[in-house]
């Protein structure tokens, strides 16, 4: 009997434990339920994550992208707007050499006139016969030559202005413009930027140049005749004194300023009238070696005449240029500025456009977590998961600088 009770109190015994030991693990099995959802939850957020930090970076990508292309387009816009300040510059340059030497010959031809006109004096037999014809001939050589010289500066003064700003219409602007990007997208080291392929100083040489000199050469010739007309005036003026003290004397002040005149003409009329050569002191400069962009820009443009790309297409097409050029059609950002840029301070933006895509792999600048680590020289899946793996807080464009760099052209 004893034994039937024990054995009862034992089978009682294990039916509690049993029953308490499926109700213990019913618990924990809701309790893992719980916490898988709680993890898948948490992977689809992560995978969340990690799908907007590839956002964040290609958009990145894109911005810096478009921050080159940018600064592409205001080096080019720098470079046209020196060669309108050259434009303007030669144009007023031009202007005033042309003011100048029309006033001086319409004034001695002013003074030829008048001396000639308001010069009062009667025909006596005592004159000396080759006075009066001399005199005539001065007078009419320095009116003719002086009116030719001034009349031949109005009329170019009113040519230049009238064409001096059609080389820098928007046609020219939009042409340049153009050479520049076929420039960025064919880069090479050691090419030289373009320059215009019309310019006021190649007319000003091929069409002006020759008749400047004219009119200088008037002006000049007529400057002798001048004096020499003023001494025959002197003579004709005083012939009736008892000594030729007074004649002599204006003739010999004549004769000064005369060879005066020869000398300064002599020093500065060459000058003058040489043709403008920007290559006749080069072996005396230094040389400048090619650095790459953003430097390039700053060398010596090529001849503004015939410009041509030096590569073509297909050679200048890196491993990375579909992807760039795809990159910018879809940019967020296009280029459309027109401030000036002449440096910038992001070092990825000195690299030339055809090799922006090695430069942006190779440096890690934005590329995707598989492709920066296999810069670094660690493989890793780009879906694995990562310890703080968390959306960056900070806009997507506070990483590259938008503030350009002063520098002198």
């Amino acid at each position: 009997k004893f034994q039937l009770e024990m054995e009862n109190v034992l089978n009682t015994a294990q039916t509690l434990l049993t029953g308490y030991d499926v109700s213990l693990q019913r618990q924990i099995r809701g309790e893992e339920r719980v916490w898988r959802a709680e993890d898948l939850v948490y992977r689809q957020h992560e995978k969340e994550v990690l799908l907007q930090e590839q956002e964040f970076m290609q958009e990145e990508r894109d911005f810096l992208m478009a921050q080159i292309q940018q600064a592409h387009v205001d080096n080019a816009r720098a470079i046209w707007m020196r060669f309108v300040n050259r434009n303007r510059t030669e144009v007023q340059e031009k202007t005033e050499q042309l003011k100048a030497l029309s006033g001086l010959a319409a004034l001695l031809a002013g003074f030829a006139l008048v001396s000639f006109l308001e010069f009062q004096f009667t025909v006596e037999e005592n004159y000396k016969h080759g006075l009066l014809p001399l005199f005539a001939l001065t007078t009419s050589i320095t009116v003719g030559v002086e009116v030719a010289s001034a009349v031949l500066c109005s009329l170019m003064l009113a040519n230049i202005l009238r064409v001096g700003k059609t080389y820098v219409s928007e046609q020219e602007e939009a042409e340049f413009m153009h050479r520049c990007h076929v420039f960025v997208t064919q880069y090479r080291p050691g090419d030289r930027p373009p320059a215009p392929e019309r310019t006021f100083a190649a007319y000003w040489a091929h069409r002006c140049e020759r008749e400047w000199a004219t009119a200088f050469r008037l002006f000049s010739t007529g400057i002798p005749c001048f004096f020499i007309n003023l001494a025959l005036a002197g003579w004709i003026k005083f012939h009736n004194a008892s000594t030729p003290t007074a004649a002599s004397l204006v003739t010999c002040c004549m004769g000064i300023a005369l060879i005066w005149n020869v000398y300064t003409h002599r020093k500065w009329g060459q000058y003058l009238l040489q043709d403008e050569d920007p290559e006749q002191d080069t072996e005396h400069r230094l040389t400048q070696p090619a650095v790459g962009l953003p430097f390039d820009w700053h060398l010596p443009p090529l001849a503004s005449a015939g410009w041509r790309p030096q590569h073509t297409q297909e050679q200048a097409c890196g491993p990375h240029e579909v992807v760039r050029q795809s990159l910018v059609q879809t940019s967020p950002m296009p280029a459309t500025s027109f401030q000036p840029f002449l440096a910038s301070a992001n070092p990825t933006e000195q690299c030339g456009s055809s090799a922006i895509g090695d430069n942006l792999l190779r440096l890690g600048v934005g590329a995707p977590h598989e492709t920066r680590n296999e810069a670094e020289g660690v493989a890793q899946p780009p879906n694995s998961p990562k310890a703080g793996n968390v959306r960056p807080t900070k806009p997507w464009h506070s990483s590259c600088p938008t503030e350009p760099v002063a520098e002198a052209p």
